[in-house]
C-alpha cells in the first residue's frame, strides 16, 4: 500500500514540476516571439501546469523542436 502511495506522490511530483518549467518555457517563448516579453513567476507556472500540464508539456516539446527550425 505505501508504495502506490509513494508512486502517486512521485508521479504527481514530476507533474507538478515539468507541467510548470514547460509552462514557464511556452509563455517565455511566445512572448519573445510576438516581441512582448512575459515573465512568469514558477509558482504560477507550476498552478497553470498543475492543471494544463497534458497539454504544455507536448506543446512545448514541439515549440522546441519549432524553434530548432527557425
Amino acid at each position: 500500500m505505501a508504495t502506490k502511495d509513494f508512486t502517486f506522490m512521485l508521479v504527481l511530483f514530476i507533474n507538478i514540476i515539468l507541467g510548470g518549467i514547460c509552462t514557464e518555457y511556452l509563455f517565455e517563448t511566445i512572448g519573445r516571439l510576438i516581441e512582448r516579453p512575459i515573465d512568469m513567476h514558477f509558482g504560477v507556472a507550476v498552478v497553470i501546469g498543475l492543471f494544463f500540464g497534458e497539454l504544455t508539456i507536448p506543446a512545448a516539446i514541439l515549440l522546441y523542436v519549432f524553434m530548432l527550425f527557425i
